[in-house]
């Protein structure tokens, strides 16, 4: 099928006429400080509600600001602007404390809200532009939001570049010297300037080199003579940044400097009252681009429009820790009134947003950390099959029939362990890698473990995700429960690459853990969609391009509007809703004293 399927991609690509893709960006002004020793850590979840919703959805995040009351957030965040429609946003103000995404001790700072109208002027305001004022759930004031949208432009062309500072105004005195960090800004449609990225802040040096910077075109509005303001700051951990002066340039100007990277052509960083109250002042140091090239780099939806699938398998943990599941509290119980348990809210909420992506929509189906049948060994890796004939399921609700199918049908045990289940994906990555080295479309595998436990081979683990890190493939662990999930966090290698005992280190970073429960207690079932698949798009982008690997053409069919798979050699066409055909042996078995062989398929890793 088309990867087009899913309507938000559609709608992030095409102009229906009757809507218009916005992209938004946050600043705030004279936010409370809530922490004692430093400034606040500020950062912004916004939600919609449309006219159709019952209820305000996440559509995104903002970055961590540290130690900031005046926090200039770059995180674009887009928003489909439908004018016929009344749609709402909700911005909600966090002190953050832990981690962004998972910890659940942010302090509240407070909210504010306006409708996409408002936002766009149609109250006489100026289009694109509107402040308001950030309340706590008690009324009181806690500063400003400065809200900020244009029309998205859609780019894959990067400007690359690198700064240095000469001579920098130095800001700490006598006995220290300034931390330096610079803000892109770009200049709006109403004339104002808007923070679009941020350099990292270079500690106690005046003549600082900042590392190579990657800025989007779509982000300056696609146009490269449209003015750029590059501020220098100051960085002071009480989050009272000191301004230490601005340049103008546009893209081009940056590029024609990086071709000459010539002193002569350094650009003098200007504070503007001083230049006003000292007659002799001059500059407050200089900026060199030392390099500058523009790049094109394919995003997510550039490899979606060029057909590529993203398959996901599933694995679920049968292993004693669950529960019995008879047992109304265990975490596998099946209710008689018809109430999901945690392993079926999870599969619902990450498997309906992935199903889209996948052509033939038949996903493998494993448990592990049970017997399939009496007197059995443990098994680590065992399929969940509707037939004999049939080694996947049609869909999510196929998952979810032959889960709640297995559940009295297997004996729980033991212990937890992932290195089979891994290795099962490992080889279906392999397989795509070489069909892709061949020309083949793309393909890309989500393992998706659903686990409710302390892992027992650890460090085994480890060592089979380094070596499948070169790999088409991602993993995303769901820890399922409230059982200590620290491992898992290990194993998500968002602050450091994970190592082998041998020290090899991982190509990349390919595992993300989400706490279900700590998510599922703060946000709406899509809302959790949404963060537990918050890292993959970036994961896909991140495998193809550093092997260099470009979209695939689009492929157009008779009947289709949209680039994608439908009609590929070997590759279905999807049915409509009319045409899908009916899953054989959806309906769930009836549990007998012994598991019927039909429903296992062991595939190795048995104890």
């Amino acid at each position: 099928m088309s990867a087009f399927a899913n309507d938000s991609v559609v709608g992030a690509l095409v102009d229906d006429g009757t809507s218009q893709e916005l992209q938004v960006f946050l600043a705030a002004e004279g936010l409370p400080k809530l922490d004692v020793r430093t400034g606040s850590d500020p950062f912004v979840i916004i939600y919609l509600k449309g006219a159709r919703d019952s209820e305000y959805h996440e559509i995104g995040r903002t970055e961590v600001i540290r130690d900031s009351q005046n926090p200039q957030w770059t995180t674009q965040l887009n928003v489909r602007y439908h004018f016929e429609e009344m749609q709402s946003l909700l911005f909600r103000l966090w002190d953050a404390d832990g981690d962004r995404d998972t910890s659940d001790h942010h302090d509240y700072i407070g909210a504010t809200s306006l409708t996409m109208g408002e936002l766009m002027g149609v109250d006489g305001g100026v289009p694109g532009r509107a402040d308001r004022r950030i309340l706590d759930d008690s009324g009181k004031a806690r500063g400003q939001l400065k809200i900020y949208a244009e029309e998205k432009v859609h780019s894959s062309e990067y400007l690359v570049f690198s700064l240095a500072g000469r001579k920098l105004a130095n800001k700490d005195g006598l006995f220290g010297k300034s931390d330096p960090y610079f803000v892109v800004n770009r200049l709006s449609e109403d004339g104002a300037w808007v923070g679009v990225h941020k350099s990292e802040v270079i500690k106690n040096n005046l003549n600082p080199r900042w590392s190579t910077q990657k800025l989007s075109l779509g982000k300056v509005g696609g146009d490269r003579y449209r003015p750029l303001r590059i501020e220098v700051w100051d960085y002071d951990k009480n989050g009272k940044h000191d301004y230490m002066g601005h340049c103008e340039l546009s893209v081009h100007d940056i590029l024609d400097r990086g071709e000459r990277n010539d002193q002569s052509f350094d650009i003098a960083v200007v504070e503007e009252k001083k230049a006003q109250k000292k007659r002799n002042y001059t500059n407050s140091g200089h900026l060199c681009v030392t390099e500058a090239r523009l790049v094109v780099i394919p995003s997510f939806l550039d490899y979606l429009a060029g057909g590529l699938e993203i398959s996901m398998m599933v694995s679920i943990d049968f292993t004693g820790s669950n529960g019995n599941p008879l047992d109304p509290i265990s975490l596998h119980a099946i209710s008689s009134s018809g109430a999901a348990n945690e392993y079926e809210r999870a599969i619902n909420a990450v498997g309906r947003v992935l199903e889209p992506y996948d052509a033939d929509k038949m996903f493998p189906v494993y448990g592990f950390g049970a017997r399939t049948s009496a007197g059995a060994p443990v098994s680590h890796a065992f399929r969940l099959v509707p037939s004999a004939e049939q080694e996947e399921v049609r869909g999510v609700d196929g998952i979810l029939s032959v889960y709640k199918a297995a559940i009295p049908n297997v004996q729980f045990s033991g212990p937890t362990i992932f290195t089979p289940m891994i290795h099962e994906a490992t080889q279906i990555a392999e397989e795509y890698r070489v069909l892709e080295e061949a020309g083949h479309p793309l393909e890309y595998l989500v393992l998706l473990i659903m686990t409710d436990g302390v892992i027992n081979d650890m460090q085994n683990t480890i060592d089979a995700i380094v070596e499948c890190s070169h790999l088409p493939m991602s993993i995303i662990i769901v820890g399922v429960g409230d059982a200590d999930f620290s491992n898992m966090h290990v194993l998500d290698g968002d602050e450091h690459r994970l190592r082998n005992r041998s020290g090899k280190e991982a190509v990349r970073d390919i595992v993300q853990f989400v706490p279900f429960r700590a998510l599922a207690s703060l946000f709406q079932e899509a809302d959790l969609a949404r963060a537990v698949l918050a890292e993959l798009p970036g994961q896909v982008e991140q495998y193809f391009r550093a092997k260099h690997v470009q979209p695939r053409p689009r492929v157009y069919t008779m009947g289709s509007s949209f680039g994608g798979r439908a009609g590929a050699a070997g590759v279905p066409s999807a049915p409509g809703p009319e045409e899908e055909p009916p899953l054989p042996g959806d309906e769930t078995p009836k549990a007998g004293p012994a598991a019927p062989p039909s429903y296992f398929s062991a595939t190795g890793g048995t104890s």
